[in-house]
């Protein structure tokens, strides 16, 4: 095959060429300390880059979260500390006013200190943290606790001493349910009902039910007697009022409908919701006398109210006078309800911990990626800078065989 001296200046230019680019290339990567400028120049790592990259940026994500979540609980466990304290505190006023030596006015005195206690504690849980209400759950926009017409606190709305006494009742479980949750990185997950699945990701908030409590406790259990009739009566008489109910019949009484009335009321009781349960078949004039519990509200705000009440009544009252076995039995009621604020705090430590274990889990991911990124894209400058050398070296050589390989031109002559 016949070699010409075009076929050899075409053959020299594009090594020339290629010798060009390639240093440029790498005098580019030495420059930036990058691998890649294009996904062109080699796709597959172009691609392992880029999930890199998302990993890194979903990473961000999750420590932004992570770092929200604490700046949260860490004023939530600033504000029951403080709830804490005020509780102790409240806790020896009680005490001091169940002395039995203590005067009306030494009582009332105290009973006015536990009622500045009480509403200290009630604007606490109403805590703003930058325009965030800490206790309420989703309802971050709006004060979570407030008081009824009768002076019952009340959370979002609900009024907490009629709540059913079970964590599993409808309204109970959605209160202390309502919760603000973050992706961790925990795969977050659907249930059929479209709603997040909460063991997918993280709950940081503290719900202001499950700090005061709900339901209500029987001080003083009510009762009830048959004084007419066959049928017997029990239950737990959370519910009564000092009330006669006669069962009456359509047949017999010309009423609505058979069942239990109370005194001249036109619609029968039903008795099961007041905490009684007859047996027996009743008749047309069976009689039922009951007697009111001693039923109050469980939750702090409440109780302590109770206690204020107690503590200002009279000696000289008659039914309405000051009990000490009364207040006693409030005490117990009260430490109840002070639990609830330890076992929070205790899930706030508990939530603290769990996010420094995922802080450190996504900060040692981190380092992996980091490492992972920078094998992939980042220069090795030994290699990279050994490689420029031996191209600039080859490229000023092919430079000088240039001038042997093309043969002087016209115009070089005219030159």
């Amino acid at each position: 095959m016949r070699v010409t001296s075009k076929m050899m200046q075409r053959t020299y230019l594009k090594n020339v060429n290629s010798l060009t680019s390639g240093t440029q290339n790498s005098l580019n990567q030495l420059s930036s300390g990058m691998k890649l400028f294009k996904a062109s120049e080699n796709t597959a790592a172009a691609v392992k880059a880029y999930q890199v990259r998302t990993s890194l940026n979903r990473n961000e994500g999750y420590s932004s979260n992570l770092s929200h979540a604490d700046a949260v609980l860490t004023s939530s466990e600033s504000v029951l500390l403080g709830v804490e304290d005020r509780l102790k505190e409240a806790k020896a006023k009680i005490t001091q006013a169940l002395n039995t030596t203590n005067s009306e006015n030494e009582r009332a005195t105290i009973a006015s200190e536990l009622a500045s206690i009480q509403d200290q504690i009630f604007q606490a849980m109403n805590s703003n943290d930058s325009g965030f209400y800490v206790f309420g759950g989703s309802n971050t926009n709006s004060k979570p606790f407030g008081t009824d017409a009768n002076g019952q606190l009340t959370y979002n709305g609900e009024t907490l001493s009629t709540l059913a006494n079970d964590p599993l009742d409808p309204t109970v479980h959605a209160l202390s349910h309502d919760a603000l949750y973050l992706d961790v990185g925990l795969a977050p997950e659907l249930d059929a009902d479209e709603n997040v699945i909460s063991s997918t990701v993280f709950e940081y908030s503290i719900t202001g039910i499950d700090v005061m409590g709900y339901g209500r406790t029987v001080v003083t259990p009510g009762s009830a007697s048959v004084t007419a009739g066959s049928v017997t009566v029990s239950g737990d008489y959370t519910g009564l009022d000092d009330a006669v109910y006669t069962y009456k019949t359509v047949a017999n009484d010309g009423v609505a409908a058979d069942g239990w009335y109370k005194g001249t009321d036109t619609e029968p009781t039903d008795l099961s919701e007041l905490g009684l349960i007859v047996t027996g078949t009743p008749a047309s004039g069976d009689t039922i006398d009951a007697t009111a519990g001693d039923v109050v509200s469980s939750n702090l705000y409440d109780v302590l109210g109770e206690l204020v009440k107690e503590f200002t009544k009279s000696d000289d009252a008659g039914s309405a006078s000051y009990s000490v076995d009364r207040a006693e039995k409030l005490l117990a009621v009260f430490d109840t309800a002070v639990a609830t604020v330890t076992t929070q705090l205790t899930n706030i430590g508990a939530k603290t911990s769990y996010i420094e274990y995922s802080e450190n889990r996504i900060s040692t991911l981190d380092i992996n990626l980091n490492q992972k990124q920078a094998d992939i894209e980042d220069v090795n400058y030994a290699e990279a800078f050994t490689t420029f050398s031996s191209l600039y070296t080859s490229y000023q050589a092919a430079l000088n065989i240039g001038s042997k390989i093309i043969g002087p031109s016209l115009f070089d002559y005219m030159r």
